[in-house]
């Protein structure tokens, strides 16, 4: 693993100096998959509910408009779980302090600030993505087709891991589904 550095900071603050936002977040951890999960089973427990069956039977089973619906659910979901992964890291907000809310409550107040958008979240995943502590990018591996061990490399980005977890739920798991330059960085 990298070592941290001794300069480390824990937060990430990105300001707008034109309109004056500001906006800090901490590092993504392991445990916030818990928290986003959580979220979105609340969040969607109706839905889930009713498109249950598709897990098992496929969307075959589904009318044209129940299959549009399912679609609209799936779209929505998905993108809930990119907008919790981002605003569950909020740890201030145009200097209101969010750190003590629930992921629901940070949801709602992120989602109504329109200066929390896509190029502030850009600007975090490229802080986040260059994070120089934790697992190093280079995996020592068995090459599987000349059976010699090579280094390869793997981004473990915390990001990358958390999509990957909601994207794929094991088989142990408990349903067994398978489911810019106007900006400042410190």
């Amino acid at each position: 693993t990298y070592d941290i550095p001794e300069k480390f900071k824990p937060y990430i603050t990105i300001k707008n100096n034109k309109t004056g936002f500001e906006a800090v977040f901490r590092y993504l951890c392991y445990s916030d998959q818990l928290i986003i999960n959580d979220f979105l089973d609340d969040y969607f427990a109706e839905q889930d509910a009713k498109f249950e069956k598709v897990k098992t039977a496929g969307v075959d089973i589904l009318s044209r408009e129940d299959r549009k619906e399912y679609e609209d659910y799936t779209r929505k979901r998905l993108m809930y779980f990119t907008l919790a992964l981002n605003y569950c890291s909020v740890v201030s907000l145009e200097g209101q302090d969010l750190s003590e809310l629930s992921l629901a409550e940070k949801f709602q107040i992120c989602n109504e600030n329109p200066q929390l958008n896509s190029s502030v979240i850009t600007i975090l995943n490229e802080k986040q993505s260059k994070q120089r502590f934790g697992i190093k990018p280079e995996v020592r591996m068995k090459n599987p087709i000349t059976g010699e061990i090579c280094l390869r490399r793997f981004p473990f980005r915390v990001s990358s891991i958390l999509q990957a977890c909601i994207l794929y739920r094991p088989a142990w798991s408990d349903d067994g589904a398978v489911d810019s330059s106007e900006y400042i960085v410190e």
